[in-house]
């Protein structure tokens, strides 16, 4: 019996290994990391207590970066008295002089930040410095009307065309030149990410910015930024970036390496024995390096219970998360199913033990099974259906040109019959989305999908060089669905190609189209996009 409680014991120490409770991709391991931040400060600054700093280090001496360090002790849930901490920012701003536009919108951004979003001051820099110091004086900008600051002169979605339109190159944004930096690129994600899956002109483009920055990770995981120096800002900004975004970057695919390193293994580099962190790996303690790990553990936290982006200071009373997809760990599917086998391994023991099964041979073995499955799982890329349709599954693509692409069910769409029909018949419209080298047709319609969430079915093979792709179903409209000749083909320019969309391979200049028919195509002829304007072909 003694053998028998041991095993118990066993299997429960197993259990606190392997729970969802005691992972250390958890909101508690990221507020953990983050309090200890703040306990570095309490004793760097001599005060007795985390109110003491605050009062006495941030809002009264206001040490340098003190209005990033109280906006994030606000987003991290610490009481903090709003008019002390508006007091403190107007009193920064009297006695700096001269401000130039990105520092007065940040300024802007703490007060908004207090609740002061009707102050003069937030009012006439939302109104007359967005987009007058380049990408930064755009970026604060967008922080601030996402905050619901009212400015005549800018709306979101104009800001947001600006910030597009300076995207280099090679899909992320800089300061200056003509290569995108990791930092700018990560800044400008933060902004951008409450209109992801909302503006189409951003979801088509924000595959790339991820790929630009996943380029600049390295086998450590932490991230290459301007001047091709490895530094704690340049990834803490990265990890901020893909929290907005909802992508949690302990468990994204794209950004944890081949050595199994993710982007908050880069932030350990960084780390000192007494709480702080620095620029440079080990390197003295930086304040700016130690705030903004602050800043990208409370970020994490935020994504892992459900609460809003990092920059949203006003988060929607019906709990709908802004920019970032609300990560529920009860619904994580990992944790699910590392529940679900030490759940079973748990009844597996009882009825055994019930049916007066001693031999500890059989206990050990559910114990080693059980170990070995959840083993598997954890070392498994599981993703949810938000993950999938994020896009991040897209492997390193070298541009070589721009294609064009629409899907549509023109033929079907009077027979509202079914909820996934459109009445327009425009399931993806006429869209342009940059060309890796050597992609085919089934390759780009499977990243659009992704990037616009469109569910696709192939139920082809997996021989040949991308596979022998046969498209089911698009946006749950399928083949026999309208008759034995109904179903999904393809058009390059206007006409059927000969071969499979898996073997063909497109080029520069391209339109595809992924036309449903009813007639073996034979009946969407009349339909094509070339024979349309492009104002006709979105409508």
């Amino acid at each position: 019996m003694k053998r028998f409680w041991s095993l118990l014991i066993t299997l429960a120490l197993a259990w606190g290994i392997y729970s969802p409770a005691s992972a250390a991709n958890t909101a508690d391991e990221a507020a953990k990391l983050a309090s200890g931040i703040i306990a570095y400060n309490v004793r760097a600054s001599g005060c007795t207590d985390e109110r003491h700093w605050i009062s006495h280090s941030l809002l009264t001496q206001r040490s340098p970066g003190f209005e990033w360090y109280v906006m994030m002790l606000k987003q991290f849930g610490r009481g903090i008295d709003d008019g002390d901490f508006q007091a403190a920012i107007e009193e920064q701003i009297a006695s700096s002089g001269v401000l130039g536009a990105s520092t007065r919108l940040k300024y802007a951004l703490a007060l908004a930040a207090c609740g002061q979003k009707e102050n003069k001051y937030v009012l006439a820099a939302a109104q007359e410095a967005p987009g007058t110091q380049g990408i930064m004086s755009l970026i604060y900008g967008l922080h601030l009307l996402n905050n619901g600051v009212r400015s005549d002169a800018h709306s979101a979605d104009s800001l947001i065309d600006q910030i597009l339109a300076l995207r280099k190159s090679d899909g992320g944004w800089a300061v200056m030149g003509n290569r995108s930096d990791v930092d700018v690129t990560a800044m400008t994600l933060q902004a951008l990410s409450p209109y992801a899956g909302r503006n189409p002109q951003l979801d088509a483009v924000l595959p790339q910015a991820l790929e630009s920055l996943r380029r600049a990770q390295t086998e450590d995981g932490d991230f290459v930024g301007f001047g091709g120096v490895r530094s704690l800002e340049t990834t803490a900004q990265v990890v901020i970036a893909l929290c907005a975004l909802g992508r949690d970057p302990q468990m994204n695919s794209l950004f944890i390496n081949e050595n199994g390193k993710s982007p908050l293994d880069g932030i350990q580099l960084y780390a000192l024995e007494d709480g702080s962190y620095s620029h440079l790996i080990q390197d003295k303690t930086n304040p700016t390096a130690t705030l903004q790990a602050f800043e990208a553990y409370v970020a994490l936290w935020r994504l892992r219970e459900g609460k809003s982006y990092l920059y949203c200071f006003d988060a929607p009373q019906s709990g709908e998360v802004i920019g970032a997809e609300k990560q529920s760990k009860a619904t994580d599917p990992k944790r699910i199913i590392i529940l679900g086998i030490a759940a079973a391994g748990i009844i597996a023991c009882i009825v055994l033990l019930l049916l007066k099964k001693k031999n500890i041979k059989n206990y050990l073995f559910v114990l080693a099974a059980c170990g070995i499955m959840i083993a598997i799982i954890a070392i498994t890329n599981i993703s949810t259906a938000g993950d999938y349709y994020s896009g991040d599954g897209q492997t390193s693509l070298e541009i070589v040109g721009t294609v064009r692409m629409t899907i549509r069910c023109d033929t079907v769409k009077d027979r509202l019959d079914s909820k996934y029909i459109p009445k327009s018949g425009v399931i993806l419209p006429l869209t342009a989305f940059d060309l890796g080298k050597g992609e085919t047709a089934f390759d780009l319609l499977t990243r659009a999908a992704r990037a616009n969430k469109i569910q696709v079915e192939n139920r082809g093979s997996s021989f040949g060089a991308h596979g022998l792709a046969y498209i089911a179903g698009i946006n749950y409209l399928y083949e026999f669905d309208y008759g034995d000749l109904s179903g999904w083909i393809y058009h390059v320019n206007g006409l059927p190609p000969s071969v499979n969309s898996g073997e063909y391979e497109l080029k520069d200049g391209d339109l595809v189209e992924w036309l449903y028919t009813c007639d073996l195509g034979e009946d969407v002829r009349y339909f094509n996009v070339l024979d349309l304007t492009e104002d006709e072909a979105n409508e």
